[in-house]
C-alpha cells in the first residue's frame, strides 16, 4: 500500500470515478474537472498509484504510456466504503498509533536507563554483601566442626581418666581384700594375679 497524502487521496477518487464512469483512463486523457495536473508525469505518478491497487487492471499502450480499466465491482464497492480519501483517513490512524508507540517505546527506555544503574549498583552491593556472608558462614562451619571435635578429644580423655580412677579404686578394693594376692594392672590395663612372698 503506498502513504498517500490528503491532497493526493482527493485527486485519486476524482480519478477514479471517472475511470468507472468511462471505464478506461490513459495518461493522455483530459484533466478531470477539479484536479490539477500539468505534466504527463502526474499522470502518470497517480496513475501508477491506481494500477497498484487490486481493483484496476493495467495494459501497456505502445507509445510507452499506459492505460488502466477498473474491475467495475471492486472499484464501486471501494468508492462507496470512502475510497481513497478514507485509505488517507486509516493511514494517518496508523500513523499516529506507531509515533505513540514510538513514544511510550522512547519513554519506557528513559525509564530503563534511569533506573539501570542504582539497580545495578544495588545488585552489586548484594552480590559481595552475600560473598562475604558465605565466607563467613564458612569459616563459622569450621571453627564449629573444630570445636566438637575438640569437646570429643576431651570426652574420650574424661572417659580414660573414669577408667583409670575406677581401676585403681578396684585394685585397691583387691588389696585390701585378699592377702596373699596382690591383682594390679600393667600399662595394657590387664589384671595379673601375682603372690605375695
Amino acid at each position: 500500500m503506498t502513504t498517500i497524502t490528503k491532497e493526493e487521496s482527493i485527486i485519486l477518487d476524482g480519478i477514479s470515478k471517472f475511470i468507472l464512469e468511462k471505464g478506461i483512463f490513459s495518461e493522455f486523457d483530459c484533466p478531470i474537472e477539479g484536479v490539477n495536473l500539468r505534466k504527463v508525469s502526474d499522470y502518470s505518478f497517480y496513475l501508477q498509484i491506481i494500477s497498484n491497487e487490486n481493483f484496476f487492471s493495467k495494459s501497456v499502450i505502445s507509445h510507452n504510456g499506459f492505460e488502466v480499466r477498473p474491475i467495475e465491482s471492486k472499484l464501486k464497492e471501494f468508492l462507496e466504503n470512502g475510497g481513497f480519501s478514507k485509505m488517507y483517513v486509516e493511514q494517518a490512524r496508523i500513523k499516529r498509533r506507531n509515533e505513540q508507540r514510538e513514544d511510550l517505546s522512547l519513554r519506557l527506555t528513559k525509564f530503563k536507563i534511569w533506573t539501570f544503574w542504582p539497580l545495578f549498583v544495588i545488585a552489586i552491593f548484594g552480590g559481595i554483601y552475600s560473598g562475604i556472608d558465605f565466607f563467613n558462614k564458612k569459616s563459622e562451619h569450621k571453627s564449629e566442626e573444630q570445636y566438637l571435635e575438640r569437646i570429643k578429644q576431651v570426652e574420650s580423655e574424661l572417659t580414660t581418666l573414669r577408667t583409670l580412677i575406677s581401676s585403681q579404686n578396684n585394685q585397691s578394693l583387691l588389696q585390701n581384700s585378699t592377702g596373699k594376692e596382690n591383682l594390679y594392672r600393667d600399662s595394657v590395663g590387664k589384671i595379673t594375679h601375682t603372690e605375695r612372698k
